[in-house]
């Protein structure tokens, strides 16, 4: 097993009075991502919302989930890194509506 770190950055901060940051990865590596230890709460520090998850080893090609509600037209990045601090997967854009979602694999 080893850890991945998931955090989701707004520069500008949130513009919703609720605000709710959740996701993970397929840890199990069984194609579905449901368990508890999968889905969970990120934790808020400043404007930038985290959570680490052991997973299997095996990376490459793991699917993952990130979804969050934090207002419309909100300045987002979303960075995955492994253990080492090594960036595993980096993306950023813009909320159009009130919500956002990033549903991907590790490359």
């Amino acid at each position: 097993m080893t850890e991945i770190k998931f955090e989701l950055t707004l520069p500008d901060g949130p513009r919703s009075p609720v605000v709710i940051v959740a996701g993970g990865a397929d840890g199990n590596r069984d194609d579905v991502i449901d368990n508890a230890e999968e889905v969970k709460a990120f934790v808020r520090d400043g404007n930038t919302w985290s959570r680490k998850q052991e997973v299997d080893d095996r990376l490459a090609g793991m699917r993952f989930i990130v979804t969050f509600l934090v207002g419309q037209n909100v300045r987002w990045e979303l960075t995955i890194k492994d253990a080492g601090g090594h960036v595993l997967y980096r993306n950023q854009n813009t909320t159009v509506l009130h919500t956002g979602e990033v549903r991907w694999h590790l490359p």
